[in-house]
């Protein structure tokens, strides 16, 4: 839609307070994506996946730039460095909180079959852009 300006006798680009431009940068998408994908473990199962599918589908394109790997790295670190229970024997002895591997798995599925190639180009140079919480190991 182009940029969004906030005057009509002069040009002036409207831009949030990070400095990002309204409409070209989309400004807090990354970071709420983000904020989001922290809390991923309160989500029903098919909400992470739908979250993935679409956080997945925006890196694709090329949304935001890489600020939306760290939402990858978030998934990928709790499916697959943290350790956890594959599958939930008996839901209700467990905490509502717990995730198993096997309600992540879909989830990281979505990531790898829509933005595999994205992914591929988080080589560690990319990923020292990234706070340390987001690409710490598990």
């Amino acid at each position: 839609m182009g940029v969004l300006t906030c005057s009509r006798e002069k040009i002036v680009v409207a831009t949030a307070s990070n400095g990002q431009k309204v409409w070209v940068d989309l400004p807090y998408l990354a970071d709420d994506l983000r904020k989001r994908w922290i809390e991923h473990s309160n989500m029903a199962f098919q909400q992470r996946i739908n979250l993935a599918a679409f956080t997945a589908r925006l890196a694709s394109v090329g949304v935001c730039g890489n600020a939306l790997g760290p939402c990858a790295l978030l998934l990928f670190r709790d499916a697959l460095e943290v350790p956890r229970m594959l599958a939930k024997s008996n839901p209700a002895t467990l905490d509502a909180n717990q995730v198993s591997i096997e309600e992540l798995l879909p989830a990281v599925n979505a990531w790898m079959t829509v933005a595999s190639y994205k992914l591929i180009n988080l080589t560690p140079r990319s990923v020292n852009e990234y706070a340390v919480e987001d690409s710490s190991f598990g």
